[in-house]
């Protein structure tokens, strides 16, 4: 295969996926890994893996999203007209809904079969998006390229970034501790901010957060 990985996941049932640039999905087979039964087209670049919560795999392939699930592949998109061919990162809302984010065409939403695209026109901070994540509260956040952390509230987009305290416009993973602190990836280092601050900002209660920066200074 192509040496040239971009994308693992690992499986509830401990299965490892690999995906790769331009040779597409393979599973590992005890000690080697063999290209995924059935997956096709095969000769692809899969940049974002996610297991659903019905066991499948949701691939961001060169080809757009695709279902994957006991050897049968399902695109998505292009019914639509929608193709999308550079696929970031992907995660999937408590009923069902299939949130994925792209290097140009903003954010997608497919629910109930039918693909929504939305992009900076819609209010989202940037067309070029690398993280998603979704809190208990089913508010999705949104990390991009070059314009830190958008919100998507009841289907109102808010923008964070470096303008309101964030030390860097570049978030490329998103998590959330049980204290209250969003901890995000970032060329300037790993960033913790509050997320009542976040909040505070993007209902434009405040102007602006405090982030505390864990670089090389810090080890």
């Amino acid at each position: 295969w192509n040496q040239f990985i971009w994308s693992v996941l690992e499986d509830l049932d401990s299965n490892l996926w690999v995906g790769t640039w331009g040779d597409g999905l393979f599973k590992r087979a005890g000690d080697k890994f063999v290209p995924a039964p059935g997956f096709r087209p095969n000769k692809i670049q899969v940049t974002a893996l996610y297991e659903g919560k019905d066991g499948a795999i949701w691939a961001g392939t060169g080809a757009g999203l695709l279902r994957y699930q006991k050897g049968v592949v399902t695109q998505y998109g292009r019914v639509e007209g929608v193709t999308f061919t550079d696929i970031r990162t992907i995660i999937q809302a408590a009923d069902g809904t299939v949130w994925f984010g792209t290097m140009g065409g903003g954010l997608g939403c497919l629910r109930k079969g039918h693909i929504t695209t939305f992009t900076k026109q819609d209010g989202l901070g940037s067309d070029f998006i690398l993280s998603l994540y979704l809190d208990t509260a089913n508010t999705l956040w949104i990390g991009t390229l070059d314009n830190g952390l958008s919100r998507m509230k009841n289907g109102q987009f808010k923008t964070i970034s470096s303008a309101n305290g964030l030390a860097n416009n570049i978030i490329g993973h998103i998590a959330e501790d049980q204290d209250g602190w969003v901890w995000l990836t970032s060329q300037a280092g790993i960033l913790r901010v509050g997320k009542t601050e976040l909040n505070a900002v993007a209902d434009g209660l405040s102007e602006s957060v405090d982030c505390l920066i864990y670089g090389k200074n810090q080890g």
